[in-house]
């Protein structure tokens, strides 16, 4: 797999600021001033106009990135403060072929080695850019901002609050138990079923977050940087030849699956385990 090599709860706020759509990167959304989602409190679930459910995820600070003592570490993990100005939903799971296919209306993974075809099972075989296509479309045919979330959100909404090397606790012997791995692999629980699971199968982390351990790796926004980048609403390097991918999935070695596990992968290329979840904005 040509992966470039890694050198790479939560203080909630007394309040979160009403505020405007600041930047948006560049191809991620149809419009210069998308709609937004309204939030009337903390821990709300909106479901969208194709069924998806996004979580949301309050405003907040944490450490980014893994200390050096944690088994599996990996260079380009060097911890780093982050602040989360402003709430956030994301997709609850990974896009669901069954979501994937009634937007673009097309089935990238059919025909594919490593996939179980079913509505909700995660889309996989999936470009970074063509991520990026569908957030548009669903913006556009809802009126609001969908996008990619950052490294930055990703890892913090993965996280949950939790300082370990994953959001259940640091043993990697529990993983099994919260998510599909090591297919081909280390052992795993995929190690007869060599594909992605259907989603939400496992347990949610305290954001009620499915999959963030496994099942299929996640497209992120950023482009891939040797270095974290940390202070306020950190959008990643500035620029690179491979994009983020988080979380593991159902072919990972268990270290692959943690929190801060991150590596970059070129944007043209996909993979049977590798798909995206989906950030909305939210004011309050």
């Amino acid at each position: 797999m040509p992966i470039l090599p890694g050198s790479l709860w939560c203080v909630l706020g007394a309040s979160m600021l009403l505020s405007a759509w600041a930047s948006i990167s560049s191809g991620q959304v149809a419009s210069e001033k998308p709609a937004i989602a309204d939030v009337s409190k903390s821990g709300e679930v909106i479901t969208n106009s194709i069924g998806m459910k996004l979580a949301l995820i309050p405003s907040g600070s944490f450490t980014m990135g893994s200390p050096a003592d944690e088994p599996g570490r990996m260079k380009d993990e060097s911890q780093v403060a982050v602040t989360i100005s402003q709430p956030f939903f994301l997709g609850v799971t990974e896009v669901t072929q069954g979501q994937w296919t009634s937007v673009m209306g097309t089935t990238p993974w059919k025909g594919r080695v490593g996939v179980q075809q079913g509505p909700k099972n995660p889309a996989t075989y999936v470009r970074w850019d063509d991520a990026v296509e569908f957030c548009k479309k669903l913006s556009e045919n809802e009126g609001k901002a969908y996008r990619l979330p950052t490294e930055a959100e990703w890892e913090y909404a993965c996280r949950a609050g939790s300082t370990t090397a994953y959001n259940f606790g640091g043993d990697a012997i529990q993983l099994s138990e919260f998510g599909w791995w090591g297919g081909f692999r280390d052992g795993g629980n995929t190690k007869t079923e060599k594909y992605a699971h259907l989603v939400a199968q496992k347990p949610a982390n305290r954001f009620g977050l499915y999959d963030m351990h496994g099942n299929v790796m996640e497209w992120c926004s950023d482009w891939y940087g040797k270095e974290l980048v940390g202070g306020r609403d950190p959008q990643g390097a500035d620029s690179g030849s491979a994009r983020v991918y988080r979380g593991g999935g159902c072919d990972s070695y268990a270290a692959d699956c943690r929190s801060a596990f991150r590596l970059g992968y070129w944007r043209y290329l996909l993979n049977y385990d590798l798909g995206f979840r989906v950030s909305l904005q939210a004011v309050r």
